[in-house]
């Protein structure tokens, strides 16, 4: 159960991050997409 929720909880964050902070989305959807490929 831990796992599976570690591995939704992951995912998630990388697909659809916190809309808290707009700015740092972007700045993390750019780094994660930079890091990935």
């Amino acid at each position: 159960a831990l796992t599976d929720t570690r591995s939704v909880t992951s995912i998630s964050f990388l697909y659809c991050p916190p809309t808290e902070d707009p700015k740092d989305t972007s700045s993390t959807n750019r780094s994660t997409l930079g890091r990935d490929r």
